[in-house]
């Protein structure tokens, strides 16, 4: 056997030594998990989970979600009440999501999805971990998104990260976690509206009906007139829709503070009165609700309609047909009342800074400036 023969030989011997090797570790390769759960054991686990922990870059938690009997709270802000809904989102989304394909399992480059390991100061991922009791259920880094409706994650003390088909939209912060919504009452409901300042001013504004356009104002000063006709109308708005920036539990040290109140009513009997509270700086707002005599409309058509039929019948059928939706109105004014009350005792909040503005309005702010000489 020729030297030549011999080389040929041996190289055919280490290629089929190499595709051995090769085929060995195709045969130990785990399968894809493309198409299958991410976390397929959580399902089972979500009505045991009682305490979510939100942390971001270094480990700083976001916020503590703790489940009670009746309602999930957030710790960092003294047990108010959390978003039921964003709670729920996450948690279903997790355990909705299904792996796209695998990704790197390299810690090197985990970086670039946005799943390395919250402990780094500049990781970009959040953690969600979930809990029953002292067992921990999850643990789950949320990276980058991938084309708005895929995620890249990677399970806690597992290497392989993974592409799957879930937003996953986790807030990053704590107001974003608590139930922001402090009181909805829109300004077509409102009657009146009376702002006390701390000084002696006060200022009221008020409708005589619900279908009037804008709010008369009280007690202009001689010579002066409004900026524009409906320019008191957002001082009614103040309640629609309006939503906490922060919240903490009412403090003991505001006695000596200055306090300008907002009443407002309205046509049903609902009053919700906000206190605002001047403090280091700060404004913050205590709000609180109860139920009084409906405030009455002006029935100007009513009573022409009644004149123009006469009779006794009628004015005693109007007169039964208004006692009754007086007394529906009374029961679901005192009704908000009492849900309203139950969200806002013991608590204050600060607000977004354009809302507290409309609760301390003054009427300079209302009228049209005084023309000086220079503006002549």
């Amino acid at each position: 056997m020729t030297s030549r023969t011999l080389g040929i030989l041996a190289a055919a011997l280490v290629v089929l030594a190499l595709l051995a090797v090769y085929g060995q570790r195709r045969d130990v390769s785990p399968p894809s998990r493309s198409g299958e759960l991410l976390l397929p054991q959580l399902e089972a686990s979500l009505d045991r989970i009682d305490r979510v922990r939100i942390a971001t870059a270094g480990s700083e938690t976001v916020a503590t979600l703790e489940r009670g009997s009746d309602a999930w709270t957030v710790a960092e802000r003294d047990g108010y009440a959390a978003d039921i809904g964003k709670i729920r989102e996450v948690l279903r989304g997790l355990a909705d999501a299904k792996i796209v394909e695998e990704k790197t399992s390299n810690p090197a480059y985990y970086d670039r999805l946005g799943v390395s390991d919250i402990g780094s100061d500049d990781a970009r991922g959040v953690e969600v971990a979930a809990f029953a009791g002292d067992e921990p259920v999850v643990s789950v880094i949320v990276g980058d998104s991938v084309g708005g409706n895929h995620r890249y994650v990677r399970v806690g003390g597992e290497e392989t990260s993974y592409e799957v088909d879930a937003k996953l939209e986790v807030p990053r912060t704590l107001r974003d976690w608590l139930d922001r919504t402090i009181v909805d009452v829109p300004s077509t409901r409102i009657a009146s509206v009376t702002i006390e300042h701390p000084d002696g001013e006060t200022l009221e504004i008020s409708k005589k009906s619900s279908s009037q356009t804008n709010f008369d104002v009280h007690d202009i000063p001689e010579g002066r007139e409004l900026s524009y006709a409906g320019v008191a109308n957002s001082i009614a708005g103040a309640l629609r829709d309006l939503k906490l920036d922060d919240v903490r539990q009412a403090a003991d040290d505001a006695e000596d503070a200055p306090k300008t109140t907002t009443t407002f009513r309205t046509f049903d009997g609902l009053v919700v009165v906000a206190t605002t509270i001047e403090r280091d700086g700060e404004r913050w707002v205590r709000f609180s609700a109860r139920a009084e005599a409906a405030a009455s409309e002006s029935s100007d058509e009513a009573d022409a309609g009644a004149a123009a039929d006469g009779t006794a019948e009628a004015e005693a059928a109007a007169a039964d047909n208004g006692d009754t939706a007086d007394d529906d109105e009374a029961s679901d004014a005192a009704e908000r009342a009492r849900e309203i009350q139950a969200r806002v005792a013991g608590w204050e909040y600060r607000i977004p800074s354009y809302q507290t503005d409309q609760l301390t309005r003054r009427m300079e702010n209302l009228l049209r400036a005084v023309e000086t000489e220079d503006d002549a």
